[in-house]
């Protein structure tokens, strides 16, 4: 486990960020939403026996999602600033256990049509029975076959924070995964661009399907318009390690 004082310089400013805890997420009243993330953020509990309550969390609160998920609807300009063929996806989990089918913990623009009609889109993190799982989607279908790559590494240990994070990098182009701070896992893509489809944010469940429906605690969940070096992925992983947010980060 990489140690050492964290050099918070090293981290860019996200194009997204979610502390997960209060004052961000209200979960007092009829209609728990996300607060201080644009005019149409809310959530949606998906499913009637589906909860979200606040829990401790690497960085002060977390929340615990059990068969719910929060949503968060981007404006046009948010939306075309954060979906780019560069991008890096990093969040803190903790599972009781490994689960025994695919939970969705964070995708983005993911889904947003039946993917037996040509359309493959977005990009995600997700905790399956062999690990976790990066990936990306390269739109249309190549003669039946999806444009999907994806990096899977048994990378979670039940029953203490996580810190996962992955990152496309188009310049090579490959996938990286890291678990810890650290590189684990490459993964060569044929395609430097990816595909989105009209859906934002969603952590809990799969966007269009209404499945893949999570069972975990999650903390600060980050998004860069960027590929994110192995150092900054590091420096990422010490702040939260050290119990603190991501310095440079200011809720959308």
């Amino acid at each position: 486990t990489p140690s050492g004082s964290p050099n918070p310089g090293l981290i860019p400013q996200p194009a997204l960020y979610y502390p997960m805890n209060p004052p961000d997420i209200d979960i007092s009243g009829a209609a728990p939403r996300i607060l201080n993330r644009g005019t149409q953020s809310g959530l949606d509990s998906g499913v009637s026996q589906g909860s979200l309550t606040q829990v401790p969390g690497v960085a002060s609160g977390a929340v615990h999602l059990a068969a719910a998920n929060l949503t968060h609807t981007l404006s046009q300009t948010d939306a075309q600033s954060l979906k780019t063929s560069a991008i890096t996806l990093s969040l803190w989990v903790r599972v009781d256990s490994l689960p025994t089918s695919r939970q969705m913990v964070f995708n983005l623009g993911n889904g947003d049509g039946p993917q037996n009609v040509g359309s493959w889109t977005g990009v995600g993190i997700q905790i399956r029975p062999e690990g976790a799982n990066f990936f990306v989607e390269g739109g249309p279908k190549n003669n039946g076959a999806a444009n999907e790559v994806a990096v899977l590494y048994d990378c979670v240990a039940p029953t203490r924070w996580n810190h996962l994070a992955g990152v496309f990098d188009p310049s090579v182009p490959e996938l990286r995964m890291y678990r810890d701070g650290l590189l684990v896992k490459t993964t060569p893509t044929s395609y430097s661009t990816l595909a989105y489809g009209d859906v934002g944010v969603v952590m809990g469940r799969h966007s269009y399907f209404y499945n893949r429906y999570l069972d975990a605690d999650v903390d600060e969940v980050a998004v860069w318009n960027q590929a994110l070096t192995d150092a900054a992925i590091l420096e990422v992983y010490r702040v939260g390690l050290n119990g603190q947010p991501i310095p440079t980060a200011a809720p959308l």
